[in-house]
């Protein structure tokens, strides 16, 4: 039941901060919080987190302990990594409100293009998310010693890209900057976390190299990182 609370707790947070992200620039640029794409987008994404922190308690509460704690060693050079992609990450979602209000940087893409394309991603994204905590009970969202002994995953979307977590967060983000009218914003979201994460990559796979028995056997095995075919 503790790990089930910790959980919706940190959803209810983290829904919180998208509301702040995208509705405290609109309230600064327009004087209100009349943007109803990104109440649709908010109102998507609130079942979605609770019946995912749900499923996680029900199946796999260790993993859940696991990705609402940052307990464990975590190497210093990751915690650089995670805040110089923490700041990419606020800074996109500032840009989204910033672009539709105010800067009309680059023409909006067709509803049919962007609504429901921009939702078919996203919920791609989710449905790899889903695979990848089914698949892999250690995904963590740092890297970090764990106390459970850990071991090579190579199923499921593992068999295909080494790091399905971040293949995930393209999807999300071409699919919100899609949803939210911000052409500007999907363009440079699949760029944008290849760079970011970058970092991330690299140090998670020189630890799990290290430390972890066939994982460089894995490696060898799997070559794409996130994106099939191209990197």
């Amino acid at each position: 039941m503790a790990v089930l609370m910790r959980g919706l707790v940190g959803s209810a947070f983290a829904i919180g901060l998208y509301i702040i992200l995208l509705f405290a620039p609109t309230w600064y640029l327009t004087g209100g919080f009349d943007w109803p794409r990104a109440w649709e987008f908010i109102l998507l994404l609130i079942p979605l987190y609770f019946v995912a922190t749900i499923w996680l308690a029900w199946t796999d509460p260790d993993l859940l302990r696991g990705r609402t704690s940052l307990a464990g060693k975590q190497p210093f050079a990751d915690k650089i990594a995670t805040g110089l992609l923490a700041l990419f990450i606020l800074g996109w979602f500032i840009l989204i409100p910033w672009d539709v209000h105010e800067l009309h940087l680059l023409p909006t893409l067709p509803d049919a293009l962007g609504y429901w394309g921009g939702i078919a991603i996203f919920l791609g994204g989710a449905i790899l998310v889903w695979s990848t905590m089914r698949t892999n009970t250690f995904a963590a969202n740092i890297v970090k010693t764990h106390d459970r002994e850990q071991y090579v995953v190579d199923t499921g979307p593992y068999a295909r890209v080494r790091h399905p977590m971040y293949t995930s967060f393209i999807l999300f983000f071409v699919g919100i900057g899609l949803f939210l009218e911000s052409t500007t914003a999907t363009l440079i979201a699949l760029p944008g976390v290849l760079i970011f994460f970058l970092p991330r990559i690299l140090i998670e796979e020189r630890q799990l190299k290290r430390d972890l028995d066939g994982y460089a056997d894995y490696m060898s095995r799997v070559r794409t990182r996130v994106i099939p075919g191209l990197f």
